[in-house]
């Protein structure tokens, strides 16, 4: 889920003198696979790359592979961009309130600051410079702040990590994220990281993982792997999958399921339909915004309202890939991105 709680500002001046919990031993170095392969590790409720945008308010936020962040603000019914941060190559970014955390290139160096959209000011993150936190972000292949903690994709070994953003307080994850993305997914006690075939289930506070494997399950369609999932507010894991196989009919080569977080361990729910649409015509699930989920049949996106199984028309869907902001749809252009719709608030 995408809410983060944290007030602005809260981080500003907040240097605190605190005993870290380690995030654990890191598991032994191992031969670096090859960049391709460590490039596809990145994140978000959708993937986290250099130019993953961030949205707050009637704006979204993308680091500009050229240096500084892009702006896109609404005004008056348009479109309006700017750039900030001009000065700073910015590698990993993410929104807080009304701030960004932003990992910054500095030499050969990863440098993390506070920018302050309001005041257009950034100061240092203010964490520990020694400890389980600062090694954490010193090995970083993505980011995503859910709630009160900033989770790290590591590149050099295995795992993940979550940062307290008020104590500092670090704990790994040990799951295997070379070479996958891996979809940012967590409430106030568990992170959730998908596999092809299931889910695994890390605690918050003791990073002990707990595994499911669902491809047993009545609903899942053979040698389907899941393609992406997305957690919603009433602790459903919304899971589309898909299965190469090019003599099954089209009824079973793609499926839309749900699993309920409260009962991991029994097995997804197969959906037949979301609203007017089959559940095997949907070819793609691009994001999620309270609980309405972005989705395509290959030619059309649509918005589909998990609470109330109501479906509406968003646009064609272009030929370039999609990106979801909070409640906006995006796609990438030569110029940077564009919106090409925005998911209503409620569905009629």
């Amino acid at each position: 889920m995408k809410t983060k709680k944290l007030a602005a500002g809260i981080l500003f001046g907040m240097i605190l003198a605190v005993s870290l919990v380690s995030c654990g031993e890191q598991p032994e170095m191992k031969e670096v696979p090859p960049d391709n392969a460590r490039n596809g590790i990145l994140s978000q409720a959708g993937a986290l790359t250099v130019l993953t945008p961030q949205s707050t308010g009637n704006a979204v936020y993308y680091p500009n592979p050229d240096g500084g962040v892009t702006a896109m603000t609404h005004q008056k019914g348009a479109w309006e961009s700017d750039s900030v941060l001009n000065d700073a190559f910015v590698l990993h970014m993410d929104v807080l309130g009304d701030e960004l955390i932003c990992g910054i290139t500095e030499g050969e160096a990863l440098a993390w600051y506070v920018y302050d959209i309001g005041t257009d000011t950034k100061v240092p993150l203010p964490i520990p410079e020694t400890g389980a936190a600062a090694e954490a972000l010193s090995d970083a292949s993505g980011i995503c702040i859910i709630g009160d903690g900033l989770y790290v994709m590591h590149s050099y070994w295995q795992g993940i990590s979550r940062i307290d953003l008020t104590t500092w307080e670090c704990v790994a994850f040990d799951s295997e994220t070379w070479g996958r993305q891996v979809f940012c997914s967590a409430d106030e006690a568990s992170f959730y990281v998908t596999k092809p075939l299931g889910l695994e289930v890390f605690d918050l506070v003791s990073g002990e993982k707990a595994v499911y494997d669902w491809s047993g399950s009545d609903g899942w369609l053979g040698s389907a792997n899941i393609r992406s999932s997305y957690l919603t507010e009433n602790g459903r894991l919304y899971l589309h999958i898909a299965r190469e196989d090019a003599v099954v009919p089209e009824e079973v080569k793609r499926g839309v399921l749900y699993a309920d977080t409260a009962d991991l361990a029994a097995a997804p729910v197969p959906l037949a339909n979301l609203g007017d649409l089959p559940a095997y015509a949907v070819t793609g699930i691009y994001g999620e915004y309270d609980g309405t989920l972005v989705l395509t049949d290959g030619d059309t996106l649509y918005a589909y309202d998990t609470e109330t199984d109501r479906i509406a028309d968003l646009c064609a869907l272009p030929q370039t890939d999609v990106i979801c902001s909070g409640a906006y749809v995006l796609t990438p252009t030569s110029d940077g991105y564009y919106v090409i719709a925005e998911i209503p608030g409620e569905l009629s």
